[in-house]
């Protein structure tokens, strides 16, 4: 939910693999291809870990031998985890997992079921048996830096090889949640993201931002590239950004038959930059024309402008005492209707749908369902709270040039104390989202 991409360590560099492994599978070969060709690989599959068990305890066994179909691709397989564990348990269960896997994957594929169910068990089995163990996975898994990343890089080297075997091609649909301006230590104000997503996810605990600034943040995911390479080095954002260059959601739209949709904030300057109209990449294109913040007494929750593939709106507009009406077009609400219609619309897939509320960015302003929920909120009070107040003198040169807003804020803590409690009042209603969309794609 961070509004950055994150260093790629642990399970995102595994996700990223994960990707190209299904995505850049070789083609088929002799023997592979058909539905009994992944009835058949299951089987061999199967034979074939059994037996690379027994041959790592010492039985003098040729398991090359044990497979008939798709033979090449198990033996990468197999080389792939030849030696990834000096513990007994933990390289048992590097073999017990894909076996079972594939098995399983078969039917669901068979069956004409996209989502793996057990995807979800593979890798918590292999981190629970693997747990503090190193990890030595050859061939795509090299680079695996951890244990939770090994297991989904092997995960999805399973699931390319049945998917190639019995000739299925599965593109996975793409739902990307980003929220603006929110701070790691929020998220216990979002339950429903913990239950939806967090108990069955993966929890970057270790994480980082090369550019933390939402800008270059947003063109890094939507490039994979630093800011130094794809150019946007501050919040001018959409001027300076190559919207016709290579992009994920180009990609996956010309390469990879997607549909595409981007429902909210898009970049800084959207408006100014680009006018109404969706840059290349982009099937559906709901987005802020303006940026909010401290000149829109009502961020860009309420009294908004809004493009939607090319039609421009202002929704949730002002009455002449400068108060919203139609309070139900509140963005967060807005933006997650759309989003849930699009899903509907688009249920036969593949699609990547880009989900990027204005929550919890200031001006916050929280709908009126959540307005006083947080209102208890304590003060942040850490330790260098009102440091820049103070004195910036050991700060590098940028930082100092904001001393003026530094020495502003520092006077005004009590301001800052409200504007951190609506902050996390506008989250409930992404929280409410996440819930829905969850909901919707099961």
């Amino acid at each position: 939910m961070r509004n950055y991409p994150m260093r790629l360590s642990g399970a995102f560099a595994a996700l990223l693999m994960a990707m190209e492994i299904v995505s850049m599978a070789s083609p088929a070969e002799a023997g592979c291809g058909t539905p009994e060709a992944g009835r058949t690989l299951a089987r061999d599959l199967a034979r074939r870990m059994k037996c690379e068990v027994l041959r790592a305890r010492g039985a003098p066994l040729d398991c090359s031998a044990a497979a008939a179909a798709c033979a090449a691709d198990l033996d990468d397989l197999a080389s792939m985890l030849e030696g990834a564990s000096d513990d007994r348990a933990c390289l048992r269960e590097l073999y017990r997992q894909p076996r079972r896997y594939a098995r399983r994957r078969y039917r669901e594929l068979t069956n004409g079921l996209r989502g793996a169910t057990q995807a979800v068990p593979f890798v918590a089995k292999i981190n629970r048996k693997c747990a503090g163990k190193t990890l030595n996975l050859a061939g795509a898994c090299a680079s695996a830096p951890d244990v939770a990343a090994a297991a989904f890089c092997l995960r999805a080297s399973v699931e390319g090889l049945v998917q190639k075997a019995g000739g299925w091609q599965v593109r996975p649909n793409i739902v990307l949640v980003l929220t603006d301006d929110q701070r790691w230590d929020s998220l216990w104000a979002m339950p429903l993201l913990q239950e939806h997503i967090g108990r069955r996810g993966i929890d970057f605990t270790n994480s980082f931002t090369s550019t933390s600034l939402c800008c270059p943040d947003r063109a890094s995911i939507f490039t994979g590239l630093y800011a130094h390479n794809h150019g946007v080095t501050s919040n001018a954002g959409a001027h300076d950004f190559d919207h016709e260059g290579d992009t994920i959601q180009r990609q996956l739209q010309e390469n990879a038959g997607y549909k595409t949709a981007l429902l909210g904030k898009y970049m800084v300057a959207t408006g100014a930059a680009l006018g109404a109209n969706a840059p290349p990449g982009w099937d559906q294109w709901h987005v802020f024309l303006d940026d909010g913040g401290l000149g829109a007494p009502f961020g860009l929750y309420y009294n908004y402008r809004l493009t939607t593939n090319g039609n421009v709106q202002r929704y949730a507009p002002l009455d002449q005492a400068g108060v919203p009406i139609k309070r139900h077009q509140y963005s967060t609400d807005l933006l997650r209707d759309r989003a849930l219609a699009l899903i509907d619309a688009w249920r036969s897939g593949p699609f990547f749908l880009e989900y990027a509320p204005f929550a919890p960015h200031t001006v916050a302003y929280p709908a009126d369902r959540h307005l006083g929920v947080f209102s208890w909120l304590e003060p942040a009070r850490p330790p260098n709270h009102m440091e820049g107040a103070l004195t910036l003198a050991d700060k590098p040169d940028w930082v100092q040039q904001f001393k003026g807003l530094m020495q502003l804020a520092g006077t005004l803590p009590e301001a800052a104390d409200a504007r951190r409690i609506r902050m996390h009042e506008t989250l409930p209603a992404v929280d409410e989202a996440i819930a829905a969309l969850s909901e919707r794609l099961e």
